[in-house]
Order: structure tokens, then sequence, then C-alpha cells
């Protein structure tokens, strides 16, 4: 029954995590101050700017009254004069005044240095003011519609007796004593109204700069405090961020110019002090990769180093470095091994032997002795007198002892017939119990693995290394072994054109011997011939000129015989002289193809052209072969 488990609930806060200790925390707190300080310094300034405006407005306003009041007491005089067609203008300033006042009074809306402010009602001294200018502006207005509205002269009636005792009445024009009674309380009241309005003004000018002056008063304090506050709070952020990144940036400058022995004392525990904590981690962990890197350099492979974790590029590339020393180091050990045993084996390849298993044995020899091995043969290939080609078994060594087995195998017979049939090496490991000493004829032994090689170059296959071990062959044992095999093969491809050119010239002496012995006998016909003339001289007289003829005949053979002699003499001088510049050249190759050996040695990586090289010389050798077999004919 499987055990069931229940659901686990992870409450979860809609707000993240706050850490005071973080960067991030104690910026957000100080962004939070700076807001809330630019905030209140904004209100301040709002607030005292609407004071400014209002008082300001108000000022204005006040202003705008008084030189109202003077613009009406000239119109007055203008209308008063009899200047009628004044009395809308004296009438709209008489409604702008009033509304002025109303505004001063109630509060509104006023259009002010082109913008549209809406102010509130004046209070205090200014209000008390207010209130004595709006009574004295009560009754100035009312005489100001009187004088508007009313006529300068108004009609009198007056009665009179004529002669007749008749009473008579009479229409005449007379002055307006009610008009001319309201100009007198405007003349009488103007200046009191305008030293009111002035005097408002001046308890308003008065209040706005009183209020300026205590708005600049609070923004210097505001200032100062914003100021101060931002002085603390750069001291505060200085020692907690600016000198501990001051410091972390002189130890990575350290750092970058290789300075290892780095340690920071810093032990804050916002992200500041895990900056300071990783760069005292970085350079712990540097001066254990310069400790590493060190050791690598004095070769000491096996020091034990890890990466700090999947994104260490450099611990990685130095563990990469490592690995490629080590490989370098061993491929250099392996090419001192390969040089070292080519060298052996190129020495060997220069010596002369008198016979192709001394050769082959020296070769197994060294070869079990250098590849720590218990078996080896060598085989040859071999074509009889008919043609036929079968492989024998030249030299053999086991179990550190010299053995002379006669071991022979046809061209695809068996292991060692197959590598000469494919010109390829064959490889077989976990042999099976007796399928050595079938195939191979290395004996009853069960090795592990065998390894058979040709011994061919580019034009034929000369014979077969096989080596055995109770190991496998490694992969730079079976190239060492292919090369050697290589080098064997030339030098017996060497032996064989030596061998061929001994018995090219064998050939040429026993030529000239049987050319000597064809002279030999011509004079002894000669002499015979001689003889025969005489004895016919004898006979009868009618025989002399058949006799004759014949002499004539036998003379004219014997000047073509004397003349064929002449020219075999010449022809045996010239192929003397031709074998002794065979001779030459051959010594000639013997020494290029020792020089071409060496070449090969020392530039291993361009054997394709010392083979080419050594095909350019086997053809000329053909070629001397070819000229060899032509004089052969020619003398036959």
């Amino acid at each position: 029954m499987k055990q069931q488990h229940s659901p686990v609930y992870v409450k979860r806060s809609i707000l993240p995590s706050f850490n005071v200790n973080s960067i991030q925390s104690k910026a957000t707190l100080l962004l939070i101050a700076l807001v809330l300080l630019t905030l209140a310094s904004y209100l301040l300034v709002f607030y005292s700017t609407n004071q400014l405006a209002r008082h300001h407005t108000w000022t204005e306003i006040a202003r705008r009254n008084e030189l109202s009041v003077q613009q009406m007491v000239y119109w007055t005089e203008k209308v008063a004069a009899g200047e009628t067609q004044l009395n809308k203008k004296l009438e709209q300033e008489t409604i702008a005044f009033q509304n002025r006042l109303d505004i001063l009074k109630y509060g509104g809306e006023v259009y002010i240095t082109q913008k549209r402010l809406k102010v509130p009602p004046i209070k205090g001294e200014a209000q008390n003011k207010l209130s004595e200018v709006e009574i004295l502006w009560n009754n100035y207005k009312k005489q100001i519609d009187v004088l508007i509205t009313q006529e300068a002269t108004v009609p009198a009636i007056d009665s009179s007796y004529n002669e007749l005792g008749i009473i008579e009445y009479s229409i005449r024009k007379v002055p307006n004593r009610e008009r001319q009674a309201a100009i007198v309380y405007i003349r009488d009241n103007s200046f009191n109204l305008l030293k009111q309005s002035a005097e408002l003004s001046d308890i308003l000018a008065a209040s706005y700069y009183d209020t300026k002056s205590r708005t600049t008063q609070n923004l210097i304090i505001a200032f100062l405090i914003y100021v101060g506050l931002f002085i603390i709070t750069y001291i505060q952020f200085k020692n907690t961020l600016i000198n501990p990144i001051r410091r972390i940036a002189e130890a990575a400058e350290r750092l970058a110019q290789g300075d290892v022995n780095i340690h920071l004392r810093i032990k804050q525990k916002d992200e500041v002090g895990q900056l300071a904590q990783s760069i005292n981690t970085l350079s712990s962990n540097l001066h254990k990769t310069a400790e590493f890197a060190d050791k690598i350099g004095h070769y000491q492979f096996d020091i034990h180093f890890e990466a700090r974790s999947e994104k260490d590029l450099l611990g990685k590339a130095l563990l990469e470095m490592r690995d490629n020393l080590k490989r370098i180091d061993e491929e250099a050990k392996l090419r001192e091994w390969h040089n070292r045993g080519i060298a052996i084996f190129n020495e060997l390849s220069r010596m002369e032997f008198k016979e192709i298993e001394e050769f082959g044995y020296r070769v197994v020899y060294e070869l079990i002795r250098y590849l720590d091995i218990v078996h080896g043969a060598f085989y040859v290939v071999e074509e009889e007198t008919t043609g036929r080609r079968h492989i024998r078994m030249a030299a053999c060594y086991a179990y550190d002892r010299r053995r002379f087995d006669d071991v022979h195998f046809e061209i695809e017979e068996g292991i060692i017939g197959q590598v000469v049939y494919e010109k390829d090496k064959v490889i077989l490991r976990d042999l099976p119990e007796g399928y050595l000493q079938i195939s191979s004829g290395l004996g009853e032994s069960n090795p592990k693995m065998l390894l058979a090689v040709p011994l061919k170059t580019e034009q034929a296959v000369f014979g077969v290394l096989e080596l055995a071990s109770f190991r496998e062959f490694q992969a730079h044992e079976i190239a060492f072994v292919e090369e050697v095999a290589e080098t064997v093969a030339m030098s017996i491809a060497s032996v064989q054109i030596a061998e061929q050119t001994r018995k090219l010239l064998k050939e040429a002496q026993e030529t000239a011997q049987q050319m000597r012995a064809q002279e030999e006998e011509m004079r002894q016909n000669m002499e015979e011939l001689a003889a025969t003339q005489e004895a016919l001289a004898k006979r009868e007289k009618e025989q002399r000129e058949v006799i004759e003829r014949l002499r004539n005949e036998y003379e004219s053979r014997l000047e073509s015989i004397y003349k064929r002699e002449k020219h075999l003499k010449n022809q045996l001088q010239e192929a003397q002289q031709e074998m002794q510049t065979l001779r030459v050249k051959v010594a000639e190759l013997e020494r290029q193809r020792d020089e071409l050996r060496r070449v090969i040695h020392q530039l291993r990586q361009d054997d394709k052209l010392a083979r080419q090289a050594l095909k350019v010389k086997d053809e000329e050798i053909a070629e001397l072969k070819a000229k060899i077999e032509e004089m052969k004919k020619k003398k036959g």
C-alpha cells in the first residue's frame, strides 16, 4: 500500500520579503525618504506659492480699486462739466469697483497676470479696513448714481400777474440741486475714498511682503533641512557603500595585477559584504589555482584540483591544460621510445649480413627484447626457378632461445599467406588452444594476441613479421612494428638488388669467357682451313678454279668472321665498361639508399617523398637490369 502524503500549502506573502541589510532595501528606504522629503518640499513650496499668489492677488485688486477711484474722480468731474458721453464709462467703472470689493469680501475668481485665479475673502485687519471702505463706497456710489441718472437742470414753474391781473405761469430751467449736492459730496469724499483704498492696498501689500518673508524663511529652513539630511545620507552612504566599494575596487585592481594575497575585512551583511566575501573567496581560489599551475609547471600532474562549479572556466581550463600536458608528456615519452627503437633498427639495417636468416634473427631478437614479448618469427617470400612463389620461415625466436624450425607456407595459406596476399597486417586476440601451432608455426604456446605485419614496399611484399605476446599490443607498438617492417622490407629489397647485381656480373663474366672460347675455336677453324687449302692445291688442275672460288669464299667469310670477332671484342670492352659503370652506380645507389634511410628517419612525416625517391632509384635499377638483359640478348 502506497503511503499518501497530504498536500503542503506554503503561505506566501503578497508583499516581497524586505531585508534591511540589503543595499536594495537601504536604497529603497533612502529613495522613500528622498521622495517624502521632496514631496514635503513640494507641498511647502506649493502652499507658499498659493499664499503669495493669494496675497499678491488681493494687493493687485486693491491697487486696481485705488486706480479706479482716481479714474472715477476724473470722469465725475468731466460728467459734472457736462460731458454726458462718459456716463457709460463711469457706470462701468463703478460696477468694476463694486465687483472687486465683492471679491475681496466674499472671494471668487479673478483674471490677473493672464491667469484666472480663485481667491478667498480677506481676513483680519484688511477685512476691517474693507468694511470702512465699503461704508464709504456705498454712499459714494449712490451719489455717482445720482450724477449719472439725473439731469444737470430741472424745469421750474414761475407765476406772475400780467397787466390784466391774471396769473401767468412760465417754465424755466434751473440747476438740479440734488445732482449738485451729489457732485459736492463726491468732491468732498473722493479723497477719503482714495485714502481708504490706498490704506487697504497698503495693508494687503504689507501682508503680502510679510507672507513672502515668512515663505522665504520657511523655504530656507526646508532647504537647510534638506541639505542636512542629504549630507547625513551621503556620509552614511559613503561609509556603508562608497568606502567599501573603493576598497573592493583596490582589491580588484590588485587581483588584476596578479596579487592574490588579499583579504578584505568588511563585516557588512549586505551585497557589499557579500561582494567582499566573494573577493576573498576569489583570492583564495586564485591562490590555490596559482599553486596548482606551479605544480603543473614542475610536471606534477597527479596533484588534486577541482573546478569550483560548472561555470569555473579557469578551473576547467587548468584541468584541461593539465590533461593536455600530461598527454603531451606521455606522447613525448612514446616518441622518444619510438625514435630510440627506430634508431636501433636503422643501425641494424646498415649492417652487412651474409645470410638472410641471420638478418631475420637479429630483427626478431631486437623486436622481442624491445617490445618485451616472448614469441617472434621472420618469414621471407621466395621464388623458385619455375616461377612458383612460397613463404619460408627464415628465423624464429621463442622463450628466450633461438629456434630452427623448417616451416613453409603457400601464398594465401594460413595467417602468414593471408598477410602476404592482402599486403596488410592481421591482429588476432584471445587465440584458442592450438590455433597458433596450426596457423603460425610458433609452437604449442597459447598467447593472448598475435600480430602479423607484412614486410612490404610500394612495389612488392618481401616477407612477414609475426609477433605474439601474452598481453595486448598497444596502438603505438603496432605503429612501431609497421615502421620497422617497412625499414626491414627496404633492407631486404636492397639485399635482393645487390644479389641480382652480383648474378648479373657473374653472367656477364661467363658470357665473356664463352666469347673467348668461341674466338679460340674460330682460330682453330682458320688453321684447319689453311691445311685444307694446302691439300686442295695438290689436287688436280681442273679443280683449281673451284678451289680458288672456294678459297675466295672462305676468305670473305674469314674477313666477316674477323670483323665479327673485332665487333664482339668491342662489345665486350663496352660491356666491361658498362659493368664498371653499373658497379659505380650500384655503389652510388647504395650510398643514396643509406642517405635516404637517414633522411627517412629524420623526416618521418615526409616518408611519402622518400618512398617516391626510392621508387625512382628502383626504376633506375630496373632500367639497368633491362639494359643488361638487352646486352645479353645482343651478345647471344
